[in-house]
Protein backbone atom coordinates (compact mmCIF):
# COMPACT_ATOMS: atom_id res chain seq x y z
CA UNK A 1 0.00 0.00 0.00
CA UNK A 2 2.68 2.35 1.00
CA UNK A 3 5.11 1.81 -2.08
CA UNK A 4 1.71 2.42 -4.08
CA UNK A 5 1.03 5.70 -2.53
CA UNK A 6 5.19 6.78 -2.80
CA UNK A 7 5.00 6.08 -6.37
CA UNK A 8 1.63 7.72 -7.28
CA UNK A 9 0.03 4.33 -8.36
CA UNK A 10 -4.11 3.78 -6.86
CA UNK A 11 -3.64 1.12 -4.64
CA UNK A 12 -7.04 -0.78 -5.71
CA UNK A 13 -6.22 -0.55 -9.77
CA UNK A 14 -2.71 -2.07 -8.90
CA UNK A 15 -3.65 -4.74 -6.90
CA UNK A 16 -6.36 -5.73 -9.07
CA UNK A 17 -4.19 -5.50 -12.40
CA UNK A 18 -1.04 -7.12 -10.81
CA UNK A 19 -3.53 -10.06 -9.59
CA UNK A 20 -5.13 -10.50 -13.28
CA UNK A 21 -1.77 -10.34 -14.88
CA UNK A 22 1.24 -12.43 -12.78
CA UNK A 23 -0.27 -15.85 -13.73
CA UNK A 24 0.16 -14.83 -17.37
CA UNK A 25 3.56 -12.57 -17.13
CA UNK A 26 6.83 -13.85 -17.96
CA UNK A 27 8.95 -14.80 -14.92
CA UNK A 28 11.68 -13.08 -16.05
CA UNK A 29 9.81 -9.87 -16.14
CA UNK A 30 8.07 -9.93 -13.06
CA UNK A 31 9.70 -6.60 -11.99
CA UNK A 32 7.53 -4.78 -13.92
CA UNK A 33 4.99 -5.68 -11.97
CA UNK A 34 5.96 -3.84 -9.28
CA UNK A 35 4.78 -0.23 -7.95
CA UNK A 36 7.33 1.42 -9.49
CA UNK A 37 7.15 0.10 -13.02
CA UNK A 38 3.52 -0.40 -12.71
CA UNK A 39 1.73 0.37 -16.30
CA UNK A 40 -2.26 -0.12 -16.41
CA UNK A 41 -3.45 -2.15 -19.49
CA UNK A 42 -5.24 -0.26 -21.93
CA UNK A 43 -8.56 -1.52 -21.48
CA UNK A 44 -9.35 -1.11 -25.52
CA UNK A 45 -6.21 -3.29 -26.23
CA UNK A 46 -7.72 -6.71 -25.97
CA UNK A 47 -4.08 -8.16 -27.07
CA UNK A 48 -3.04 -7.49 -23.52
CA UNK A 49 -5.04 -10.90 -22.68
CA UNK A 50 -6.60 -9.30 -19.72
CA UNK A 51 -10.68 -9.11 -19.56
CA UNK A 52 -11.78 -5.48 -19.03
CA UNK A 53 -15.28 -6.91 -17.44
CA UNK A 54 -16.09 -7.22 -13.79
Amino acid sequence: MESCKACDVNPWEYFNGMLRRIMHHPVSQLRELLPDRWQPLHKADPSQGASTKV
